[in-house]
């Protein structure tokens, strides 16, 4: 039998946040501002934010401009190499670890 994935109808505010990939800052921001739909009311002291209301909020969103990085997913070092401190150590840790 296959694992069935139930996919969450409302989100709490941490979790619609990252659901968007923003800070929960951010996302209260841009709530504050009108820019993102408002949370449904779930109980007297609940609120929540569907996933189709973000879900449509993104697909409004336009194309961005700003194309990533090229390599950015090394940080300002970047990637490691021979030339660079500890090279050895990570090296010799990953030989250490197919034993």
């Amino acid at each position: 039998m296959g694992t069935v994935q139930i996919r969450p109808a409302v989100l709490a505010l941490d979790d619609a946040a990252t659901y968007l990939s923003l800070s929960s800052s951010a996302f209260k921001a841009l709530v504050r501002g009108d820019e993102l739909p408002r949370p449904v009311q779930l109980t007297a002291q609940r609120v929540g934010w569907r996933t189709a209301d973000l879900d449509a909020w993104v697909a409004s969103r336009p194309p961005s401009s700003n194309l990533p990085v090229r390599d950015s997913g090394y940080g300002r070092r970047g990637k490691p190499g021979r030339d660079q401190p500890g090279a050895e150590v990570a090296a010799a840790s990953r030989a250490a670890d197919s034993l």
